[in-house]
């Protein structure tokens, strides 16, 4: 990933790693890989275009991008991602920042659709499943 610019922590890697990683190994086939790939070309597609030869798009833009992508989110929810995933707190957004916060997005739905086999888009859950839930966004 170095090579083509992006340069993530070890944590992010392993987020990364986790998210397309199906049979829970710990590692990810040349499949899983190509997915990684096409996701990540995708979002650096998308950032890129707003970034419009910038070094950091907007939180605005970033919302705009996020709904692009099908994430239907409230205004509540979709402020409070986007500051978690803002560490210097300027609302800017540079692409290891904006690639960490969609693949959260990602984990986040892939989490709840396990939750929620019949597409309703509601889910109860127990502490326990919470804590399961959150655990498998980091």
């Amino acid at each position: 990933m170095a090579l083509g610019g992006l340069h993530f922590s070890l944590q992010a890697c392993s987020q990364m790693v986790r998210l397309h990683d199906r049979d829970s190994s710990g590692t990810i086939s040349i499949d899983e890989f190509r997915t990684l790939h096409l996701q990540l070309t995708e979002i650096k597609a998308g950032w890129t275009a707003a970034a419009a030869g910038g070094d950091s798009i907007s939180a605005q833009q970033a919302q705009q991008l996020i709904a692009q992508q099908g994430y239907r989110l409230e205004g509540p929810a979709l402020t409070a991602t986007c500051q978690a995933f803002d560490p210097d707190r300027n609302g800017r957004f540079g692409l290891p920042e904006y690639t960490m916060l969609c693949l959260f997005l990602k984990s986040c739905q892939n989490i709840f659709r396990a939750f929620d086999p019949q597409g309703t888009g509601r889910i109860s859950l127990d502490v326990s499943q919470f804590v399961y839930c959150a655990a498998h966004t980091k």
